[in-house]
């Protein structure tokens, strides 16, 4: 028996696999356009526009436009019945009246401005059948999932995950605020203009990514040091131009054994009890202020802009008059 032939009798066969088909240009999906789009879609359709370029178009397969054009009468008719054009739900609503009213309502809790609360599923659920029971007692109302999906899909609402803080924002009152320190600015020099912030340092707190094996990855937990709570708090202290740089520490020991013999600190240090500042540690921190920028320069006053989010009005505007400060001079409690 030849080489080859033997070769081939050894080597098991390997079945054919077909080559991996080539991913599509563009991802589209299978409908459920907002009625807007439906409705130019329609329009479009009934101009002999091909369905392959509306397909294409709205980012939808070539089945949903002949869906859209079967149900171009119920499109037309939610239409003249006034559901928004944003909706994707052109389904008649068993209530109306509920319906109106949970919009309004959800409406009234987004113009909260930074006190609006965070509204789930079940907070659309509790407040129609509360809504069912004012306005509708003898009718058969259930607040079901279903309702809900309906009800969304009809005022083009979604759930979205929710990050961050920035929601805690009210953006009317920070203009109305940011127009009445403008009104003040006006005239000063851009160098006599101070901004300062504060930020937390907790620094034994331990990585909390990692890298490790995959095998691995199951079994591994964290340790204690991922949930360390000790922090110094930093005030950072600058004017507009940046020549002017103040750096302030909060730390709980009033004599760290570390700052033993040391005169000369590169930045100024302060204690409290939880590391916060409270109203006697802003003082205290308003005449090292005051002294570092008299060392600084020699000009007379200067303007105060505090945007930390942690000091409320009865630690700084109603017992503090931190708008005008000449310098050398230490902030003076109002009565």
């Amino acid at each position: 028996m030849s080489a080859p032939a033997a070769a081939a009798i050894a080597a098991p066969a390997v079945p054919a696999v077909p080559a991996p088909a080539a991913p599509s240009a563009q991802r589209r999906d299978r409908g459920n356009l907002m009625l807007g789009k439906n409705l130019l879609g329609i329009t479009q359709d009934a101009d002999r526009v091909p369905r392959e370029t509306l397909a294409l178009r709205y980012g939808v397969t070539k089945r949903a436009i002949y869906g859209v054009w079967a149900g171009r009468s119920k499109a037309w008719d939610a239409a003249a019945r006034g559901v928004p054009l944003r909706a994707h739900c052109v389904q008649v609503c068993r209530f109306p009246l509920i319906d109106k009213l949970l919009y309004e309502w959800f409406m009234r809790i987004r113009s909260m401005g930074r006190k609006t609360m965070p509204i789930s599923r079940i907070a659309l659920q509790v407040k129609a059948s509360q809504l069912a029971r004012l306005h509708s007692p003898a009718a058969s109302f259930s607040a079901s999932n279903g309702l809900v999906d309906r009800w969304v899909k009809r005022y083009s609402i979604r759930s979205v995950h929710l990050r961050g803080s920035g929601g805690g924002i009210d953006l009317v009152e920070g203009e109305r605020r940011m127009a009445k320190l403008r009104e003040k600015m006006v005239g000063l020099v851009p160098e006599c203009i101070l901004n300062m912030d504060e930020d937390g340092l907790f620094y034994q707190l331990a990585p909390t990514y990692s890298y490790m094996l995959v095998c691995d990855s199951e079994e591994t937990r964290g340790t204690e040091l991922q949930r360390a709570k000790a922090r110094v708090t930093l005030f950072i202290c600058v004017n507009a131009t940046g020549k002017f740089k103040s750096i302030a520490v909060i730390g709980k020991a009033a004599q760290p054994v570390c700052f033993h013999g040391q005169t000369d600190l590169p930045a100024r240090y302060s204690s409290q009890k939880k590391v916060w500042m409270d109203s006697t540690v802003y003082a205290k921190w308003l005449a090292d202020l005051s002294e570092d920028w008299g060392a600084f320069t020699s000009r007379r006053g200067f303007l105060i802009m505090d945007n930390a989010s942690g000091h409320d009005a009865s630690a700084t505007d109603s017992r503090f008059d931190i708008d005008w400060l000449p310098p050398n001079t230490t902030a003076r409690f109002q009565p």
